[in-house]
């Protein structure tokens, strides 16, 4: 091709069947767009799809896929929205999918984030089996290019040049280049090969030292990326606008934008933050510094605490807030968990008495576990328990919000460790021999969470909490499996509770249970499992609660077994209360007359190593014993 033909300039005819042409095939395109199930729009990094469904439409309703190739929308036993493979790979663990309330008919809608892999290629469909667009008609919006880091910039810019170009019937960037090359090859080199064909190639290169004339595309300078976008585009991880009170994007989406305080200087956000920030490990004890980085960190606590005159009666406040973080939180989360509780929680406590309250309060619980007969930890223990409980039921009677559902949601399960310790073994103690309604309320704490979920759902996805909650959600996602019938359910457990083939949650307390209790059994019997079995006291109804306070036979059952299943995890501040507990169920059932009350209770007994009565004369009758073991189902 020569330059002459490459710089021709197209006719008015050429542009206006060029003109005729596109909006054809735009015309064609936004037709075959309008007919598809949802509507999607895509930037040069990320790709966000969504769907209407009808107002009625609940999160545990939807079937939502998305792996790395592949995408499915639908609603459970329904054709889906949207099925197929992707035309690109994405990386799943930075998309995500929300359910929405819009006042758009028909209320509420599915929003897919999708995040590319690829961050410089257009995509011409959301799954190959829909129809495709022009990539090469896309023109991104200077909003948009706003987004994208400089080479990403560099680069969509360079998309555009060439698309124009293309459209004007002149040349792009690389060709452009080329020409450059061979123009300067020809002026430095006249003679016969101008004009003329070379019978051997040249060489497209120059030496390092020679000065350029080509044209070279020059990308621009990286920006800043923002830093005072709102909490919900920065959980999301997309562009915020930075528009107050509500950004652009929040609105499009209907969705709550809630911005962070204005930023704290260093002492008021507290020491700890800075050391973790600088110093994850607190440097290291030989040195210097060391010393001095204590003596602030405890003296931000002492105030923080207003401990004043009680300071000499306790242990050292930073010693229990280290044995926290290096001792107390392996034994209380599993390793994501862990995580958050030494980078995020830690530095919240520094500017909420409450949280550092309880976070004490459980370090010196576990210190007393372990050296029972020191007296300062007891009262250590005793005083922070009492501070951290007193101060929690006044925030709850505050407003509850954004600003301090973080605080609220750790304080509330760190409490459970308070809630399930227990002092000594005693059976005797049980609710199960006492007519005091408060006599469950170490059981009941986990409907507290359930509470704070429902007052803060606005604002859930902004919570340092949102990733642990919903890992928690997808792992027990089939509890909310709302068939009647007792499909799937332990057979002995089932018929003990009643249940057939055309019992619903309404008609009977116990389906609801049973079906969770089936589901745990098949899972791992250690810490990995944990919150597993504390989601399913969470999800227990009032109907259930108010069996279990008439300690009816079948409800005391299924609390035994999910405390025997509770002991695998080996808490040290659950073991006495679980072992205790399941001690009294087998003391207050061992004389039913029901055989299965009497079979379904010997692998708890098994547990907590209680010898039933019927297990011991089978045993003085010189028949074997063989402890009775759940399977799955």
């Amino acid at each position: 091709m020569s330059s002459a033909d490459l710089e021709h300039d197209p006719t008015p005819k050429d542009l206006a069947d060029r003109e005729r042409e596109e909006k054809e095939r735009k015309a064609k395109e936004d037709a075959e767009q309008a007919q598809l199930p949802y509507k999607w729009t895509q930037t040069i990094r990320d790709v966000d799809v969504t769907i209407p469904v009808p107002a009625n439409i609940k999160g545990r309703d939807l079937d939502v896929v998305l792996t790395k190739t592949k995408i499915k929308v639908a609603i459970k036993g329904q054709e889906a929205f949207i099925e197929g493979d992707l035309p690109h790979p994405i990386i799943v663990d930075e998309s995500s999918w929300t359910l929405e309330t819009t006042p758009r008919p028909p209320g509420k809608e599915v929003s897919v984030h999708l995040d590319k892999v690829n961050k410089m290629e257009w995509w011409p469909h959301v799954v190959t089996t829909a129809p495709k667009i022009d990539v090469s008609k896309i023109t991104p919006e200077n909003s948009s290019l706003s987004d994208l880091d400089g080479e990403t910039r560099a680069m969509v810019e360079k998309m555009m040049y060439d698309q124009r170009q293309k459209e004007m019937g002149g040349m792009t960037s690389d060709e452009q280049r080329k020409m450059d090359i061979l123009k300067k090859f020809q002026a430095e080199h006249p003679g016969p090969l101008q004009g003329q064909k070379s019978l051997f190639r040249v060489p497209m290169y120059r030496s390092s030292g020679e000065s350029s004339t080509e044209r070279v595309y020059h990308p621009r300078r990286p920006h800043r990326k923002s830093r005072s976008g709102c909490l919900t585009c920065k959980r999301r991880r997309v562009k915020c606008d930075e528009t107050q009170p509500h950004c652009l994007r929040c609105q499009k989406h209907g969705v709550t934008c809630v911005y962070a305080g204005p930023e704290c200087s260093t002492t008021e956000r507290g020491l700890i933050s800075l050391i973790i920030e600088k110093k994850p490990e607190l440097v290291s004890p030989s040195s210097r510094e060391y010393s001095m980085y204590l003596l602030e960190v405890a003296e931000k606590i002492d105030e923080l605490l207003q401990l004043g005159s009680k300071k000499r009666h306790f242990p050292d406040a930073v010693c229990a807030l280290h044995h926290f973080h290096n001792a107390t939180t392996p034994t209380i989360a599993n390793d994501r968990t862990q995580l958050l509780l030494r980078n995020q929680l830690i530095p919240l406590a520094f500017n909420t008495p409450l949280l550092m309250h309880t976070i004490i309060a459980v370090a010196t619980s576990h210190l007393r576990y372990a050296v029972p007969d020191k007296t300062t930890y007891k009262l250590a223990e005793a005083y922070h328990w009492q501070q951290a409980i007193s101060q929690y039921s006044k925030e709850l009677a505050r407003a509850v919000g954004p600003h301090n559902m973080d605080a609220l949601f750790s304080t509330c399960l760190l409490m459970t460790v308070n809630a399930f310790l227990l002092d000594e073994y005693n059976p005797r103690s049980s609710f199960v021999f006492s007519d005091d309604p408060k006599a469950l309320n170490w059981l009941t704490l986990q409907g507290g969470l359930r509470h704070l979920l429902g007052l803060t759902r606005p604002w859930l996805c902004i919570s340092m909490w949102w990733e642990v909650f919903m890992a928690s959600h997808h792992e027990t996602e089939a509890f909310d499996d709302p068939r009647p019938g007792r499909v799937g359910l332990h057979p002995e457990l089932a018929d003990l509770c009643g249940i057939d083939d055309e019992t619903t949650e309404e008609s009977n307390p116990y389906l609801m249970p049973v079906r969770m209790l089936s589901l745990l059994l098949p899972a791992e019997r250690s810490i990995k499992s944990f919150s597993k079995y504390t989601n399913f006291m969470g999800r227990l109804l009032p109907s259930f609660w108010a069996q279990l306070a008439k300690k009816d036979p079948p409800a005391l059952i299924i609390l035994s077994w999910w405390l025997a299943m509770l002991d695998s995890a080996k808490c040290w501040w659950a073991e006495t209360r679980v072992r205790s507990e399941c001690a009294a169920i087998c003391m207050y059932l061992e004389n039913s007359e029901d055989p299965r009350v009497l079979q379904l209770l010997e692998f708890p007994a098994e547990v907590c190593g209680y010898l039933l009565r019927h297990v011991q004369e089978r045993a003085d009758g010189g028949i074997s014993i063989i402890p009775y073991e759940p399977v799955s189902w």
